[in-house]
């Protein structure tokens, strides 16, 4: 079975409160922040590519290109593995 071309998998890299430029850790009188770093796979879909004949509807799905529709992802994450049903 063939994929389709709209369809494809989109690999991702994520940091949170990564707040100083080389240091993993940041100190305030309130809170501590830790780096952390994700890895993700999902699927990912290109409306350019939709088989739609119709160009007034074809103008209207063009912004959805630039758009990420959620899907499924894992979410790799120290040697862990999630999943989220719906990831933007």
């Amino acid at each position: 079975m063939a994929k389709p071309s709209w369809a494809c998998l989109s690999f991702g890299y994520r940091v949170n409160e990564k707040l100083v430029g080389s240091s993993d850790y940041f100190v305030t009188n309130e809170r501590t922040f830790q780096a952390k770093r994700q890895f993700l796979l999902s699927l990912d879909s290109d409306a350019r590519e939709l088989p739609i004949k119709n160009k007034w509807l074809k103008a209207v799905l063009r912004p959805f290109h630039y758009i990420k529709i959620p899907f499924p992802t894992l979410i790799f994450e120290n040697s862990k593995i999630n999943g989220q049903l719906l990831y933007f």
